[in-house]
């Protein structure tokens, strides 16, 4: 059996291959863009789940913009799902609002719709300890 890494990047590895495949403008060398993070460690937790995105260079630039405005108006530097769920660290002064849960849910929901709109290919992966 694979180990869980091998797994995933043999999962990576066919992603790829499926997105050139479906993407005629990509015949020539490309520049892609890819970003990936897992949920937590094995040791630590029953299941563990990676995922992330990949696209060209350009969707990568368009994702960036989208995810700077959404931050930018939503008063924080940066984002960590851990943090928005439990209301820690840039989010900690959202917990006490009336509005907290829906602002953060909003601000969660404009993050992932960004990601959706750039068409980039969006992949994932889950693997418990058994």
């Amino acid at each position: 059996m694979l180990s869980l890494n091998a797994q995933f990047l043999r999962g990576l590895e066919m992603a790829g291959e499926e997105f050139i495949k479906n993407s005629p403008e990509l015949s020539a060398p490309q520049i892609v863009s890819a970003s990936f993070d897992e949920s937590g460690k094995l040791a630590d937790h029953e299941v563990v789940a990676f995922g992330g995105c990949v696209g060209t260079f350009e969707q990568g630039q368009l994702l960036q913009a989208k995810w700077h405005k959404i931050l930018t108006q939503a008063g924080v530097p940066s984002t960590s799902m851990k943090d928005a769920v439990h209301f820690k660290g840039h989010f900690k002064n959202w917990k006490s609002a009336s509005a907290g849960v829906e602002k953060r849910d909003h601000f969660l929901l404009s993050l992932a719709t960004a990601i959706t709109e750039t068409g980039l290919l969006i992949l994932a992966f889950s693997d418990d300890s058994d």
